[in-house]
């Protein structure tokens, strides 16, 4: 036995002159663990540290200090070591390397009870692509625990066409994780789940529908989540409607496999509740047309009070 240990040793030494340059360790690693959408485990994260091709090791064995190799996993997933040759660790967490190494390890006989520890020093594995409605989309790097918070500010943050509805991609999880930011983001940290490395994250754009016309602020509207937006609502958000708008002139053009649909509409009517208040699609242009006689009539008006400060005015300088 003691010749045995002592050969052992030998050839510890002999290849640990040939190990592998040390070239930095790895903050830390988000882990992965299949999960669907918004479940505890999606968002405690990740259980097992996974290791894969291209990875950076540190193997030792506790009580045996000449045991201490740093190698890095092959494109099959393999790595090779002393004692114990070639040992397939890729897709494994940590845990599951360390035993399949020390059973390797034991089989040689060289080497009583290994008491293996895996330690990961690099990997060029270590983003998540964020791509959709980010203001710089791209490549994240992820070093220790990242949420999706963290990696959205990374990428810029949402753009203003952003969907509150995003979609992740993540390895060996068969079905997308949805997830939905609310809109007061502070009011709840469920949603925002820890990201693993390789993980897709894809914004949608949100819907969008137009208000164009006789309203106090033209342009589009965003629709946000699933709630759904009404004629009412949007004209609302436009701050309402101006003077000189032609009510009962006003529709909604709409997209149809035909083309464009056309949807008449009296504002009067829906403001009374006489008829129901339209829920607005994704593309609806809400338009209010001006009246001519009410455009003449305020600018008539604007005028005669024009000429009104004018009169004051000249006779105030003539007292």
């Amino acid at each position: 036995m003691t010749i045995r240990l002592a050969t052992a040793t030998a050839l510890l030494v002999l290849v640990s002159a040939a190990s592998a340059q040390f070239i930095g360790p790895v903050p830390g690693r988000a882990q992965l663990t299949p999960a669907s959408p918004l479940t505890p485990a999606a968002n405690s994260g990740v259980d097992t540290l996974i290791l894969l091709p291209g990875d950076l090791c540190e193997v030792q064995v506790f009580d045996v200090p000449t045991f201490d190799y740093k190698v890095r996993i092959n494109d099959s997933g393999d790595i090779t070591l002393p004692l114990a040759g070639t040992v397939h660790v890729a897709e494994l967490g940590v845990a599951a390397a360390e035993k399949a190494i020390a059973g390797k390890l034991a089989l040689s006989e060289y080497i009583k009870d290994p008491q293996v520890s895996v330690q990961l020093l690099e990997t060029p594995n270590h983003f998540v692509t964020v791509t959709g409605e980010v203001k710089s989309p791209g490549p994240i790097p992820v070093f220790g625990q990242k949420h999706l918070l963290d990696v959205l500010s990374a990428a810029g943050g949402l753009t203003p066409a952003s969907s509150p509805s995003i979609t992740i991609y993540r390895r060996n999880v068969p079905v997308p994780l949805q997830v939905v930011i609310p809109a007061d983001a502070s009011t709840s940290d469920a949603f925002n789940i820890v990201i693993a490395p390789g993980d897709n994250i894809i914004v949608g754009k949100v819907g969008l529908v137009y208000v164009l016309g006789a309203f106090h602020s033209q342009g589009a509207i965003p629709l946000k989540g699933t709630t759904p937006l009404t004629l009412i609502q949007a004209m609302s958000m436009a701050g309402g409607i101006n003077y000189e708008a032609a009510l009962n002139k006003a529709y909604i053009l709409r997209s149809s496999p035909g083309g464009r649909q056309e949807i008449r509409f009296k504002v009067s009517d829906v403001v009374r509740h006489r008829v129901p208040d339209p829920v607005l699609q994704n593309d609806d242009i809400v338009l209010v047309p001006s009246s001519d006689l009410k455009a003449a009539l305020k600018g008539g008006a604007a005028g005669v009070a024009a000429s009104l400060v004018a009169g004051i005015g000249y006779l105030t300088v003539a007292r």
